[in-house]
């Protein structure tokens, strides 16, 4: 670390530059000198992939709205982090994807690390879906990440609301990598199905997560204050007053369904283990 060299990001047009400019490239090492704020300027989302470092130095990125533009998919600040890539120290701030299709904050698809990260006051919204068949119309939606396949780490999501449809989470929709010491504040999800204040769908690692002031309504089935289905292993979390109101099926505090192994978790400061169903 000490000896790479990184590119300080001051503006909308120096962030614009990432992986379109030959003295921006997709594997470079960046650096948030500054706030940004988005509002009518003209970033162009997502940036492209990204194989780098970028450390947002505890700065914010903040007001994008993106509206009515449902050919759109695969929308956040980062088309795709890489297994190289790395994306720490970065706050967002009053982000909407109002009818994007499989939207993920900083990205929709990480394979990378997502550390120390901060998503606030944002708003997924996919009102598509009230106007159209269901069974004809699909989206996932992570606030983080829509797909999670690398690690995500000492990460913060609060006062944030998403309405879409399935794979629905305050962390990511689907998660194939890791989530750890992660932290969830007044959060309102509602959608279909597989929805839950990590993820909607866990693959593999959830751990040492805090979750609270969740509320899940209007669901129709595998809801859950962690996950909505979880098929490997969740331990070490906390969860403090999960709402769960007009759920069908499959609805519980912890988890909506379970395949995997529960282990070591508290809910309103009752302690909970849970095997596979």
């Amino acid at each position: 670390m000490k000896n790479e060299k990184f590119i300080e990001i001051t503006s909308v047009n120096e962030l614009n530059k990432i992986g379109s400019d030959n003295n921006y490239p997709d594997n470079g090492n960046y650096k948030l000198m500054n706030d940004i704020n988005l509002t009518e300027s003209n970033i162009k989302l997502p940036l492209p992939q990204f194989s780098g470092i970028f450390d947002g130095c505890n700065k914010t990125i903040k007001n994008v709205s993106y509206r009515d533009v449902y050919n759109l998919k695969f929308v956040g600040l980062f088309r795709y982090i890489s297994k190289r890539g790395k994306v720490k120290n970065l706050n967002i701030d009053n982000f909407e994807f109002i009818d994007t299709l499989n939207p993920g904050i900083i990205t929709p698809y990480n394979e990378g690390l997502i550390s120390n990260c901060k998503i606030t006051n944002s708003k997924l919204m996919f009102e598509y879906r009230k106007k159209s068949n269901k069974s004809k119309c699909f989206s996932e939606s992570g606030v983080i990440s829509n797909i999670n396949l690398g690690k995500i780490d000492n990460c913060e999501v609060k006062n944030i609301e998403i309405d879409s449809i399935s794979y629905i989470g305050g962390i990511c929709g689907s998660n194939y990598g890791i989530i750890s010491n992660c932290k969830i504040d007044n959060c309102s999800l509602h959608g279909y199905d597989y929805i839950g204040g990590i993820c909607g769908y866990n693959y593999n690692i959830i751990r040492k997560c805090i979750i609270k002031n969740i509320s899940l309504y209007e669901c129709e089935k595998y809801i859950g204050g962690i996950c909505g289905c979880n098929r490997k292993d969740i331990s070490n979390c906390e969860l403090v007053n999960i709402s769960i109101t007009d759920c069908k099926r499959f609805a519980d505090n912890i988890c909506g369904y379970n395949f995997g192994s529960i282990q070591s978790c508290i809910y309103n400061d009752d302690f909970f283990e849970r095997t596979e169903f």
